[in-house]
């Protein structure tokens, strides 16, 4: 699960309905927080959950949660999505990353974050895309992890189409550093 910025932390609630999807299940659940430490009572709120019996089967990498931003972070973040199966997450810049990576995403529509989700852009991209799996409830969320872990990935070429269109025109393997020089080099040429 990765945290997003529009939660401020505070997704407590959420979380607990993916508990509840992936009981029993004999998967690992790691838990990627976002940094609150600016809403004290949601830190406070969520430090408590996160050590809760409730949360005692999932892993929280790093436990107090950090952006990818130094090169040591952002390897911890790769290296945590690229070791899952899948990721899920309610809206966050991360998922985007996650399906560079070359991960599956998820995600539990819910209505206490519907604005969240609603009116995010990147959010929306996804979703006209069919570049994300949709669960409307905890059975369907249930169901999408099962088959993720067991290799059944209907939406390979929709992120590939994603990835694409929105992210890398020129193809994965070229690297997006390359493709700006590329492109600063020919507007300077242009102009000369």
């Amino acid at each position: 699960y990765i945290s997003s910025a529009g939660t401020y932390g505070d997704e407590i609630e959420y979380l607990k309905k993916v508990y509840k999807a992936v009981g029993g299940l004999d998967i690992q659940l790691v838990v990627r927080p976002y940094p609150s430490e600016k809403r004290r009572g949601v830190h406070k709120r969520r430090n408590a959950f996160y050590k809760s019996a409730e949360s005692s089967r999932v892993t929280f990498i790093p436990r107090k949660g950090s952006r990818p931003s130094s090169e040591e972070a952002a390897q911890l973040f790769y290296d945590t999505i690229y070791h899952s199966f899948a990721y899920l997450g309610i809206c966050s810049s991360g998922m985007i990353d996650s399906m560079l990576i070359g991960r599956p995403g998820i995600t539990l529509l819910d209505d206490y974050y519907n604005s969240i989700q609603s009116y995010a852009p990147q959010f929306k991209q996804l979703l006209v895309a069919g570049a994300l799996n949709i669960a409307k409830d905890i059975a369907e969320l249930r169901s999408i992890i099962e088959n993720l872990r067991n290799g059944k990935d209907g939406l390979v070429l929709k992120r590939r189409g994603f990835i694409k269109q929105y992210l890398r025109p020129n193809g994965i393997d070229i690297s997006a550093a390359k493709s700006l020089a590329d492109e600063i080099e020919k507007i300077a040429y242009e102009q000369k």
